[in-house]
């Protein structure tokens, strides 16, 4: 791929707020180079990690805006109930 071509990519992607696809595409370019992949693998795998990233910063910020006290692990919720 022609540097301008990845420079507009890389501006592309900035644009659309793809900020793990901008981070990663450099590596994910030469690995799917390395193992031969398909494109719809290759893109699979980018967009994957994309919604990955983008669920985990949701999570992250609606449990900071909830301004729950302390994180309780899923695990004290369920022995420290009262069910029989």
């Amino acid at each position: 791929m022609s540097n301008p071509q990845l420079a507009r990519i890389q501006e592309n992607l900035k644009h659309l707020k793809l900020h793990k696809i901008h981070d990663l595409l450099d590596s994910s370019l030469e690995e799917a180079s390395r193992n031969n992949l398909s494109y719809s693998d290759f893109l699979d795998q980018l967009f994957t990690q994309e919604v990955s990233a983008k669920t985990e910063k949701n999570i992250a910020m609606r449990t900071v805006m909830a301004k729950f006290p302390f994180v309780r692990p899923w695990r004290a919720l369920i022995s420290t109930s009262s069910l029989p």
